[in-house]
């Protein structure tokens, strides 16, 4: 069928034994898509209709690329990796392969020691990054929050020490190792922000190793819950007198303090009396943060 029809030619009425069909056929055959409206049309002798049809050939939309609506990349490593909003690349210029994923709450998502070539980043949700012992016991290493990459070390180590568990349901992208060293190297930008990203993640793990170290269960707890508020007011923009969606168990928060769920339980009800916070049905208020900084010992 010729390609170079006018605008005329291109849509024309063609009569058939139903009724009339109008068809239009696009320049390119690329975009061919079929797309049929049928719409009712006169009834004869109470028996027979004839209904006209409508046949066009339609490119199909596609799917919106998830990074366009991330709410927070300008404020993460890939705001700087993949561009921020005035000069945010389509998805098929993207200069890294890139693949999103999602997965149901209490998923695995990687498993420790399972051989991996992708650098992965979390685009919504929260998750958790833990090393399971050998009797079952669990420590909690870090809570992910959407823009964190699971860990650094992920950069240059096919096999990671830790597994990573959804505690929501989530969303993440995985970079492929490869193109994002050609980045760093060929972008100072880059490198820049991933140091900022490793320095980040070493202040934090030293931070836990002080608290589980010295602290004690209410020093834990504080400095726990002040730093999740902190890292959800930058990521969301959320001011320190509002709700915060805060899907933490507590058994959650005694694989990170390294308490009994009971403990916690305890120290919890007792920062509810003394009016500190308020926290129920996942969601929480901080309602005296200057107390849980003092208890915390955060500057």
């Amino acid at each position: 069928m010729p390609h170079d029809l006018d605008e005329r030619e291109r849509r024309r009425p063609y009569l058939c034994p139903f009724g009339l069909c109008f068809v239009s056929f696009p320049r390119r055959p690329s975009e061919w898509g079929p797309v049929i409206d049928q719409e009712p049309g006169v009834r004869l002798n109470g028996w027979l209709t004839i209904w006209r049809l409508r046949v066009s050939f339609d490119r199909p939309q596609k799917a919106e690329w998830p990074c366009v609506t991330c709410p927070v990349r300008e404020s993460s490593f890939c705001g700087t990796l993949i561009g921020k909003s005035h000069h945010l690349p389509s998805a098929r210029h993207n200069p890294v392969r890139q693949v999103h994923e999602a997965a149901k709450a209490r998923t695995i998502i990687y498993r420790q020691s399972e051989l991996s070539e992708d650098v992965s980043v979390m685009c919504q949700g929260w998750a958790i990054r833990f090393v399971q012992l050998s009797d079952g016991r669990r420590q909690i290493l870090s809570v992910l929050l959407p823009g964190d990459l699971f860990s650094t070390t992920s950069f240059c180590r096919e096999k990671l020490h830790f597994s990573v568990q959804a505690v929501t349901n989530v969303r993440f992208s995985r970079f492929e190792r490869a193109d994002l060293k050609k980045r760093v190297v060929a972008s100072t930008d880059i490198l820049s922000a991933l140091a900022m990203v490793c320095a980040a993640e070493q202040q934090d793990m030293d931070e836990l190793s002080t608290a589980l170290g010295r602290g004690t269960a209410e020093e834990r707890i504080a400095h726990l819950i002040v730093r999740l508020v902190d890292r959800l007011s930058t990521h969301s923009g959320i001011g320190p007198d509002h709700r915060y969606p805060f899907p933490l168990r507590q058994t959650h928060i005694a694989d990170i303090t390294g308490l009994t769920s009971v403990h916690v339980s305890r120290v919890i009800s007792e920062f509810r009396r003394a009016n500190y916070l308020q926290l129920s049905k996942g969601f929480l208020v901080l309602r005296d943060r200057t107390a849980l900084q003092r208890i915390g010992r955060l500057q």
